[in-house]
């Protein structure tokens, strides 16, 4: 009983370690990696709590407590608050799909867009055959950029609605590659920016993803106008350069209030263990009125649907216009 409860101690002071480290994101990689898991901390405190109470534990039960209060706290921004809505301004469905470079299904990713009546679709980890599966669909999405590869680098933006430019490009000259276009809807131009970072898997590759969403949120902040940033963006919601991008640019997490939609990984066997890390982040001039996940379509992420409505604008833009700075 005693190693029980010593046990049952120090699993508490570790749950409680692991959720106070998160916030320590920006000074150590090792300290990043922990901010992710807000919601397996939630799930293991509660299981810890039951423990407690079954053994009596009051001194574990207090730490227990404390660890479940912070991740509850920083859960409650994404409880499923906002129930879906009909666009009260012009509608615009956005796609945002990794599709796994080794993907062995590319037809799942096909018939899934195929089926999402998606208006705009932003695919990363392109490879040449699934981009040539998607040009099938050329009268469902006539406008296209992109550039495939067969590596993760592979990266494209289909779309049923016209492109007044588009272009695919590196900020600052590093980082992965990502798709800015300029979306012709009902007359008026959304920028639509799709990225997809490098995986924060080393200190090294920690640094390029948050030196390329550092260059995006200052992106974000010049920009003119409505603007969508969308895709794999190597990171949850806890982590500090998460708030850096949104913080600093006004922009918005389509996850608010619509639950946690872990999209990565997407086996059933490891469901518990997903993480939000697909984003689709709108600016003040944007509502979302709904989001949800795909299916499994073989690829190790789910895909991200979310439906949109455009406020009117408050300044007219010029379509054909150039709707974002020299980078």
């Amino acid at each position: 009983m005693k190693i029980a409860r010593r046990s049952l101690l120090a699993g508490s002071v570790a749950l409680l370690g692991l959720s106070l480290v998160g916030f320590l994101a920006s000074l150590a990689w090792p300290f990043e990696l922990a901010s992710h898991f807000r919601f397996q901390y939630f799930l293991a405190a509660a299981l810890l709590a039951a423990l407690c109470l079954g053994l009596r534990h009051r001194a574990a039960l207090a730490v227990t407590f404390a660890g479940l209060a912070i991740n509850v706290l920083t859960l409650l921004p994404y409880l499923p608050t906002k129930p879906d809505t009909v666009a009260s301004g012009t509608p615009l469905r956005v796609l945002v799909i990794n599709a796994y470079v080794s993907n062995r299904s590319p037809g799942r990713v096909v018939e899934f867009v195929r089926s999402s009546g998606a208006d705009v679709v932003f695919v990363c980890e392109l490879t040449r055959d699934l981009d040539k599966r998607l040009r099938e669909l050329a009268l469902e999405y006539p406008y296209r950029c992109a550039d495939p590869l067969d590596n993760p680098l592979g990266t494209g933006l289909y779309s049923r609605l016209p492109l007044a430019q588009a272009e695919i490009t590196t900020f600052d000259g590093e980082g992965w590659p990502s798709v800015i276009a300029d979306v012709r809807v009902n007359g008026e131009l959304v920028t639509f920016l799709g990225t997809h970072p490098e995986p924060p898997s080393s200190p090294s590759r920690r640094a390029s993803r948050d030196a390329q969403l550092r260059a995006i949120a200052r992106f974000a902040k010049k920009h003119e106008g409505r603007l969508i940033v969308a895709g794999d963006l190597n990171v949850t919601s806890w982590s500090s350069i998460f708030s850096i991008l949104t913080g600093q640019t006004g922009l918005v997490d389509s996850r608010l209030g619509r639950g946690l939609q872990a999209s990565w990984p997407a086996g059933r066997s490891r469901a518990l263990m997903r993480i939000p890390i697909d984003h689709v982040l709108v600016d003040e001039e944007v509502d979302v009125v709904g989001r949800r996940l795909g299916p499994n379509i073989g690829s190790d992420h789910l895909p991200v649907l979310v439906d949109l409505s455009l406020c009117p604008a408050p300044v007219a833009r010029v379509p054909g216009a150039k709707a974002h700075p020299k980078r």
